[in-house]
């Protein structure tokens, strides 16, 4: 595997916003290419709940889940994110820390639109970001 992508990127994809056509050509990679971590599902229902469409997630998520492999937070994934956290000047939420950190264990590349990620120091994530900085 290569990609991790953050529920931003994910979404950008799915409502076709911003760095969608780099997400989808990076998705063309399949499952070997590329993963989620386990808690980007509750970002991303969370985030159609918040449409009002929550009763579209089974099945877009469905969709993902056949091109993206899940990867878990474990104790691992949580130490990680303790030294990301530390090496960091300025606080990160706590879900984004574990998906940093989660690609980070896993030695891959995180995939993203949120700019709060690249406080992050270089030597602690390899990072791919999809938006522009103002």
């Amino acid at each position: 595997m290569t990609h991790l992508f953050d529920t931003s990127a994910l979404l950008a994809f799915y409502f076709d916003e911003a760095g969608a056509e780099d997400v989808s050509a990076l998705l063309a990679g399949g499952r070997e290419q590329n993963a989620v971590c386990c808690i980007t599902a509750i970002e991303f229902w969370s985030r159609l709940k918040h449409l009002g469409a929550a009763e579209r997630y089974a099945q877009e998520w469905a969709e993902f889940e056949a091109i993206l492999s899940s990867l878990p937070v474990n104790t691992d994934v949580v130490n990680r994110a303790m030294d990301i956290r530390r090496a960091c000047d300025q606080r990160l939420p706590m879900v984004d820390l574990l998906i940093a950190a989660t690609a980070a264990h896993a030695d891959l590349t995180l995939v993203h639109r949120d700019p709060h990620f690249l406080v992050i120091p270089k030597d602690h994530l390899r990072q791919r970001f999809l938006g522009e900085l103002s």
